[in-house]
């Protein structure tokens, strides 16, 4: 009879060699992990262990608080607004922090229209001259309209909606124009800005949530004051709190002590994290290529932009929501597909309380006849034609409401 084959275990050299194959395996990989941290970068991967992270957030803080002085400076309310006074060859803020080399009076003169704009750098026109912005290319057409624009670089709607509930009735404007852009809707789920990206300047900012009736509740700023912003440089970890708020907050990135020691295990996690909140994340933003209706952000945001058209209203004004395109959209609405915020613009539109004018249109009329030099500016803002294109489609709209019958198109009572 044959006897049995017996596997023999695997011997002690074979079990010293799978060992140091694993180790050359991890080591490798640690390797191309460190050696590639640039790379991920560009692609929005920042594997940098958190002490370097919160490092350069003190770093950043820290040169803030010695020069304040540039075109934004922080706010105890809104997080951050435009300097008031501020001018160089590009950017000019006037006294009231709005866009513009002029001052205002506090009403208008007769049978001047007065629009205040509120939003983000969309509507304040970033990376164009003070001169090229849309805002001051209306008034170098048309004498008897004057725009007072508000917008802010990085402001989310919740900031802006803030802004105008603050002195919005300051210089009596008859139209109050809000723009949206679609980088709008992540504002308004985030308090810290680096939360969501470690490229953004160390800033705080107010939110809303929507409680069970629907009704917007307000989560202040934070961060109020210089003093604040000091104790967060001497225990950096204390922005960390503020993750209880804020929908881009990855407890794993910054709390998993294992990720404090391995590049391999970061690169890793945070391209899980990626992934997950594009496509599995139960409150991803865009789904099919458009707003996600049932995202907390889209629910957030369709009640910022409904209130402030119900508190321009109130005020006396002529409210106008504008959808303002990126590159993307332009494109989306070129081919014939629907732009990533046309299901916010239709919900806003459905029960005729919110009067929406979306410019992806006039972008795309633009396109079939001159082509797309200019449109937008190597930031993705919109360029010196782009700006042209707003001015002269907000014109037209401007008129026709001079021309309506509504009651309130004159000066704000």
């Amino acid at each position: 009879m044959t006897a049995p084959l017996r596997v023999r275990p695997p011997g002690r050299r074979l079990r010293v060699r799978l060992l140091l194959a694993a180790i050359a395996v991890v080591l490798l990989a640690e390797l191309i992990a460190r050696a590639t941290g640039s790379l991920q970068r560009q692609v929005g991967l920042d594997t940098r262990p958190r002490a370097e992270v919160l490092a350069e957030q003190s770093r950043l803080i820290t040169e803030r608080l010695a020069d304040p002085g540039g075109v934004i400076v922080t706010d105890s309310d809104l997080g951050w607004r435009n300097n008031p006074g501020y001018a160089d060859s590009a950017h000019a803020i006037n006294g009231a922090g709005a866009r513009s080399r002029r001052e205002y009076t506090a009403r208008p003169a007769p049978g001047v229209l007065r629009v205040a704009a509120y939003g983000d750098a969309y509507v304040y026109a970033a990376e164009v001259t003070t001169e090229e912005a849309w805002s001051t290319r209306i008034e170098q057409d048309d004498a008897t309209i004057e725009v007072l624009n508000f917008g802010v670089g990085g402001f989310g709607t919740d900031q802006a909606f803030l802004r105008y509930l603050n002195d919005g009735a300051s210089f009596a404007p008859a139209v109050v124009v809000i723009g949206f852009a679609p980088v709008d809707l992540r504002r308004a789920v985030t308090r810290y800005t680096r939360f969501f990206s470690t490229d953004e300047p160390p800033l705080t900012k107010p939110r809303f949530r929507l409680d069970s009736a629907g009704t917007l509740s307000l989560l202040p700023n934070p961060v109020r004051g210089e003093q604040e912003w000091g104790r967060i440089v001497d225990d950096p970890t204390a922005v960390l709190a503020l993750g209880a708020d804020d929908a881009w907050y990855d407890p794993l990135r910054y709390e998993l002590p294992v990720l404090h020691h391995t590049a391999a295990v970061r690169l890793v996690v945070a391209a899980t994290l990626k992934v997950w909140r594009k496509f599995l994340w139960t409150d991803r933003l865009v789904d099919g290529g458009t707003f996600r209706p049932g995202a907390e952000a889209f629910r957030v945001q369709r009640a910022i932009l409904a209130a402030f058209s119900d508190s321009a209203r109130a005020r006396g004004a002529t409210a106008l929501v504008v959808m303002l395109p990126d590159p993307h959209s332009v494109e989306s609405a070129r081919d014939g597909r629907p732009t990533v915020y046309a299901p916010l613009a239709d919900s806003l539109t459905r029960d005729g309380q919110v009067e929406v004018l979306d410019l992806a249109p006039a972008f795309v009329a633009h396109l079939a006849t001159a082509g797309g030099d200019g449109l937008f500016a190597p930031g993705g803002h919109f360029g010196p034609i782009g700006n042209r294109i707003i001015a002269e489609r907000l014109r037209v709209r401007l008129d026709a409401l001079r021309k309506s019958e509504q009651p309130d198109i004159g000066p704000s009572r």
